[in-house]
């Protein structure tokens, strides 16, 4: 799983410096009058933004990060623990099932349909919803599993579980 978190980090590197190279052309372009102005750079621009955000939120979830709000002490009885952490799991594995079932039908939707000025199948920006979805699954089952340990380490150090 760290190979593909460390793939997802170059890939943002990489479509970030696309995205700032198209852009850039995009706004020089616009006052230099002998660079011309190329109508493709807002659409790969679009779709760089898009990936990076996809990555971006898998990432996220991996560092637990992403969906975690900071509302409730850092230091709790195990109990109300256990009750958050069962509530954030349940929520994040029904947002990572839509992502998944919902994003297939729309990848397929892309396999029809063209972007307007560089011709390419929008199958290649719409196919990121379900792979965020999948790859928040893995991301989300590794974090559950570390939780578990984690959770029955501070259990059997401290009692705490034992008289509840």
């Amino acid at each position: 799983m760290a190979a593909y978190a460390r793939i997802l980090e170059t890939l943002m590197i990489l479509l970030i410096l696309v995205l700032l190279i198209t852009v850039g052309l995009q706004i020089i372009g616009r006052y230099v009058d002998f660079i011309p102005r190329y109508l493709w750079t807002e659409e790969v621009a679009n779709f760089s933004l898009t990936w990076v955000v996809f990555a971006g939120a898998i990432l996220g979830v991996r560092e637990n990060r992403h969906f975690m709000v900071d509302l409730l002490p850092e230091r709790m009885p195990l109990w109300a623990e256990l009750v958050t952490k069962t509530i954030y799991y349940c929520a994040m594995y029904l947002l990572t099932l839509v992502f998944i079932v919902y994003g297939f039908r729309f990848a397929q939707s892309g396999m029809i349909r063209r972007s307007v000025l560089i011709g390419v199948r929008l199958v290649i920006v719409y196919i990121g919803v379900p792979i965020t979805g999948f790859s928040w699954a893995a991301f989300i089952t590794q974090n559950l599993i570390e939780d578990v340990r984690r959770i029955r380490r501070r259990d059997t150090t401290t009692g705490e579980g034992q008289n509840q």
